[in-house]
């Protein structure tokens, strides 16, 4: 899990950026919290100059009362990497924050599997390179639909190698109306690839052992790799920032992770366990992926997640 006091100071330096129109970065390791440092900015990089970002339609395209999904692209300098909605030891995950027209709701950040980072005595999650994350805008029911509407978001996120820059922009993008051919392109589809998938169609089910596990149990063939990724639970804590995975014998896997529950953490948050499952053949591709979500009352509750709109 990051720690608050590395945040504090993020915080700190973001604000220092907006004052004074200099890059901020940080170092690895460092003899901050999280194993990081505040540096000198580099001139010669920002976050702005290793991130482009694109905000373009993925799927479904402008109708009154019908969902669509929009995919915010950030094509990430090699060399360095972004963050997963729980970062792991350090870091931080991206923001969009939407300027809508009325109406018009925005649902939650759809973050693709991500890539588990071991470096400088840290266990990170995010992505390596280019990355796609998804979210499906619900327009009102009923509303005109005769031109394109102007969709605005602001953009922030952290890139980080040995050192960390933090980036904001603002991207636009005038949905299309119902009708108009929509191209997706082949490296959209594959990020849509790597989104979770509901767990019921891998046939793995989850549930609490008591206040003391989470137990996650299902099909997969012999030998796949089966971890658990934890989210950021408030109240609820995993041991480890990254749980061991256990490999599946007999064509089945059972993948227990201890937790530890301190509802004076939960900041006012009904208590949950929740994470991301992964699934990795012996050889062969990376597997699939599904999000778990288990109230501590013992009773299985959807990810928060939407439903995405048919493709």
């Amino acid at each position: 899990m990051a720690y608050p006091t590395l945040r504090m100071l993020l915080s700190l330096a973001t604000a220092a950026t907006a004052l004074t129109g200099a890059s901020v970065s940080a170092q690895v390791p460092g003899s901050l919290p999280g194993g990081l440092k505040v540096t000198k900015p580099d001139a010669r990089a920002t976050g702005e100059s290793l991130v482009k970002t694109e905000l373009l339609p993925a799927a479904g395209l402008l109708e009154a009362g019908r969902p669509f999904r929009l995919a915010v692209v950030f094509h990430v300098e090699k060399g360095w990497h972004t963050y997963w909605r729980n970062p792991g030891d350090s870091g931080s995950p991206p923001t969009i924050d939407f300027d809508l027209p009325a109406g018009f709701t925005a649902s939650a950040i759809e973050f693709p599997r991500p890539t588990i980072m071991d470096g400088h005595g840290e266990t990170t999650i995010g992505y390596e390179g280019d990355v796609a994350f998804f979210v499906t805008i619900t327009p009102p029911a009923t509303f005109a639909t005769l031109s394109p509407v102007p969709i605005k978001a602001v953009l922030s996120w952290m890139v980080c190698t040995d050192r960390c820059l933090l980036g904001r922009r603002t991207v636009s993008i005038d949905v299309p109306v119902a009708g108009t051919p929509l191209v997706v392109s082949e490296d959209l589809k594959t990020f849509h690839a790597r989104l979770p998938i509901d767990a019921a169609s891998l046939s793995i089910v989850a549930a609490l052992d008591g206040r003391e596990a989470i137990v996650v149990e299902g099909p997969a063939a012999d030998g796949t790799s089966v971890r658990f990724i934890p989210d950021q639970t408030p109240g609820v804590r995993y041991g480890e920032t990254l749980p061991a995975p256990v490999i599946a014998q007999g064509g089945r896997f059972r993948l227990r992770v201890p937790i530890e529950v301190r509802p004076g953490d939960a900041t006012g948050k009904p208590l949950r366990a929740a994470g991301l499952v992964t699934l990795d053949p012996a050889s062969g591709p990376v597997g699939p992926s599904t999000e778990i979500s288990l109230s501590l009352g013992g009773t299985a509750t959807s990810a928060d997640h939407p439903t995405p709109p048919s493709r």
